[in-house]
């Protein structure tokens, strides 16, 4: 873990992994605790997580044994979570030509 670390507030890990600033993140060592609460107490069932604010390639969640479990960021995206639109264009499909 790097030096200069922040502490983000806590968060769930689902089903992709685990989403926090705008990214996903995941790691087969998550498989078990997708879908549960964090069993710290004072945390409100949030797993807590370290990330470096300069380098988000990977955060670190806090496991029930206590260590810190690197998770790479995810580069698969869902459709619902991306634009599929280009800057100046519209969304809407243009009428058919006539020839």
């Amino acid at each position: 873990m790097p030096t200069a670390s922040c502490q983000a507030n806590g968060t769930d890990i689902t089903h992709v992994g685990i989403r926090i600033h705008h990214g996903t993140y995941d790691n087969d060592l998550l498989a078990p605790y997708r879908g549960q609460a964090s069993p710290v107490a004072g945390r409100g069932g949030k797993w807590g997580i370290r990330y470096n604010p300069h380098d988000v390639r990977q955060i670190w969640i806090r496991l029930t044994d206590g260590t810190l479990t690197e998770s790479p960021r995810s580069t698969a995206t869902t459709s619902t979570n991306r634009s599929t639109t280009t800057p100046g264009s519209t969304s809407h499909p243009r009428p058919a030509q006539q020839p």
